[in-house]
């Protein structure tokens, strides 16, 4: 071999190298479950996501960021599996499953706590959705800090082509003991994604959004006067705990001797269905 073909030869090996270590860097190692030979190589998982969330909207953490001690945040990525990845013909269907270890030394994880994450905690199963399906394949969780994934639909499995999906788990910014890391850059991370955002260590501020709507007007019906009110309650950055609602009668003293007041709730678990002898008796703080 002559020496222009070596160096030609050499620099492909070289780039071929390189393709194969940016391919790399960009997955995460999986271990599959199940009777599926090379599985392990089929399902692949990627694109991981590391979100503030401020009630509907999630922004990506950046290095611009600034975040706080238990705000919370989502972590999703998606996945994807060969078609080549079948139960094979003559054997019994079973649901398929696929884990991916983040205890490993190729997941990595920092300055976040996500439930299921740690020794001794799980999350409870979630739907999982795949292909842009509207009824779900599957469920997925995690428990001890392996997420499992779990399919169950056989027809998906065993005839779709081109499957993919995604999982997201909630969790919160996690605290420093450290003082000193109060107002300075700290690494977030997750799987493939990292950010170094300015971090202080006190509690983010939680609000509450309150909007109160009536649904239609008054009704009578069998001498007695109903009116359906809608009240929304949500809470930003966190859980809100100990709210005490109040309300108040309008007109004032046009229902001063109204009877048998009922005040219930279509989430019964969360505001419990309350009666009164009399309006006075229901205004009580």
């Amino acid at each position: 071999m002559n020496r222009g073909c070596m160096r030609r030869h050499i620099a492909f090996l070289l780039a071929l190298a390189l393709i194969w270590n940016v391919f790399a860097d960009n997955m995460v190692k999986v271990q599959a479950q199940g009777s599926i030979p090379g599985s392990q190589e089929g399902f692949q998982v990627r694109a991981f996501e590391i979100n503030l969330v401020d009630g509907d909207n999630r922004t990506p953490i950046t290095d611009e960021s600034e975040v706080h001690a238990g705000q919370e945040v989502e972590v999703k990525f998606e996945w994807t599996l060969d078609n080549s990845v079948r139960v094979p013909d003559g054997e019994p269907w079973t649901p398929q499953t696929f884990y991916i270890d983040t205890n490993s030394g190729d997941f990595k994880y920092a300055g976040l706590n996500i439930p299921g994450m740690e020794a001794g905690t799980s999350t409870s199963p979630l739907p999982l959705y795949a292909n842009g399906k509207e009824a779900p394949v599957g469920s997925y969780y995690m428990e001890n800090g392996i997420i499992y994934i779990i399919i169950e639909d056989q027809e998906f499995f065993q005839n779709e082509d081109g499957r993919y999906g995604g999982v997201s788990f909630r969790g919160t910014i996690a605290a420093s003991d450290d003082k000193k890391d109060d107002g300075k850059k700290k690494k977030i991370e997750f799987g493939n994604e990292s950010a170094n955002p300015t971090y202080f260590l006190t509690d983010t501020e939680s609000s509450v959004s309150l909007n109160k709507t009536t649904n239609g007007g008054i009704t009578a019906r069998e001498g007695k006067l109903y009116q359906t009110f809608t009240v929304t309650v949500k809470a930003q950055n966190g859980t809100i705990t100990g709210l005490d609602l109040q309300d108040s009668v309008y007109p004032e003293g046009k229902l001063t001797n109204a009877t048998d007041v009922k005040v219930s709730a279509s989430t019964a678990e969360e505001v419990p269905v309350q009666n009164f002898g009399s309006l006075a008796e229901a205004l009580q703080p």
